[in-house]
């Protein structure tokens, strides 16, 4: 099934996600200026067959954007002690008041470990697709689907799904 999904499925998201981010279907005259972020995930790979227990991330998300995409900043630590070091863009779309869609990806680093999870190179590549809903307070909670992969540069490529819940803080400039 993982496989199906992204032999086939996934890479029509990821298009769809560039003609989007081509057109910038989101932008208008009277878009607000868009905050930096703090964004915390909590997740499991578990559900997809990984052995990968639990995993914890803060995101920072920058304010600026150019050509749509904003800067960001992960790290993100596993319960079995692996660590994640990725520089990234994403993509924000407001499907419509208060639901959006964010697509992410970028390289970053791996560290192992004591992990049980071997992924086989330091160089790994995280893309993730995350719905969220904006509370009253102006922060957002969501779901999110996350893939990481050293995208073949080194066999054997086992990768790893995670999903996970994500909440994000809006950081305010004064």
């Amino acid at each position: 099934m993982m496989r199906y999904f992204f032999g086939k499925i996934f890479p029509r998201l990821a298009l769809m996600g560039a003609v989007l981010w081509f057109l910038d279907l989101s932008a208008r005259a009277d878009e607000r200026v868009e905050p930096a972020w703090l964004a915390v995930n909590v997740g499991d790979g578990v559900p997809f067959g990984a052995d990968v227990s639990g995993i914890a991330a803060v995101e920072y998300r920058f304010a600026n954007k150019f050509l749509g995409l904003h800067p960001k900043i992960l790290l993100a630590r596993s319960t079995t002690a692996a660590n994640y070091l990725q520089l990234g863009a994403l993509y924000n779309w407001d499907i419509a008041r208060p639901l959006r869609l964010t697509f992410s990806s970028g390289p970053g680093i791996y560290q192992r470990n004591h992990a049980s999870r071997d992924l086989n190179y330091w160089l790994q590549f995280y893309t993730a697709v995350e719905i969220t809903v904006q509370l009253p307070s102006r922060q957002r909670i969501g779901l999110s689907f996350g893939h990481i992969s050293n995208a073949g540069l080194r066999e054997p490529n086992p990768g790893a799904e995670m999903i996970g819940l994500t909440y994000s803080i809006p950081l305010y400039r004064h």
